[in-house]
């Protein structure tokens, strides 16, 4: 079949960070190949037929949508939640507005699916629905546990990693995830150095007192 023009537009779901980088926003695979989308804003020609969703660099979404013959977009209607445009020409990614709330961990932290790390502190931001969301702390360490974005919109996660059973973070079934990690006594007073770099947070830690 020929390929029928498609508005996608990203603009509720794209944040600052994720419009200023060229790296892809979403990647669209289906009988088109490939398709990249970069901009917030744009039609783009696709092949009619159903497409998958991955998420920057490689996270695949929970979700699909078609293209019909006659150039419009059909999905099925539990995910009018956080897309729409359905039966029309435009294809509309609103996504789940979900919190990170990362201000009890040393160090920088940033969520690693999006076109590139997203700092996260405090900080509200729109996500699709997925199952193997990660986090980074410092500089390359990725965290070996997932996070679930599910259609309801909420964060799941393991239940033994919640804080009630003696683990790391809050906020399963919610929309707010609270990163509280697990505390570490540093004693550099022997290592003769000015500071010591917790690697690979970036945190420095004075070696006199004791921290």
């Amino acid at each position: 079949m020929s390929p029928v023009s498609i508005q996608i537009d990203l603009r509720p779901f794209v944040h600052p960070h994720s419009a200023n980088t060229t790296n892809p926003i979403l990647v669209l695979v289906g009988p088109s190949g490939e398709v990249s989308l970069s901009a917030p804003l744009g039609p783009v020609q696709l092949e009619p037929g159903p497409y998958q969703v991955i998420v920057g660099s490689g996270l695949v979404a929970d979700f699909t949508f078609t293209v019909t013959p006659q150039g419009k977009v059909a999905f099925d209607p539990s995910f009018a939640s956080f897309l729409s445009g359905q039966g029309t020409s435009t294809l509309v990614v609103n996504g789940f507005e979900i919190t990170f709330d990362a201000r009890y961990l040393s160090g920088p932290t940033t969520l690693f699916v999006l076109p590139d790390p997203f700092p996260v502190l405090n900080t509200k931001i729109r996500l699709l629905p997925a199952s193997s969301y990660q986090v980074e702390q410092g500089s390359g360490s990725v965290a070996q546990w997932k996070i679930k974005i599910g259609l309801d919109g909420k964060l799941h996660y393991d239940p033994p990693l919640d804080i009630a059973q003696n683990g790391f973070l809050a906020g399963n079934g919610t929309t707010t995830l609270q990163l509280f990690g697990y505390p570490l006594l540093v004693d550099a007073r022997a290592s003769g150095a000015a500071a010591v770099v917790v690697v690979p947070t970036g945190n420095v830690t004075a070696s006199n007192p004791v921290l």
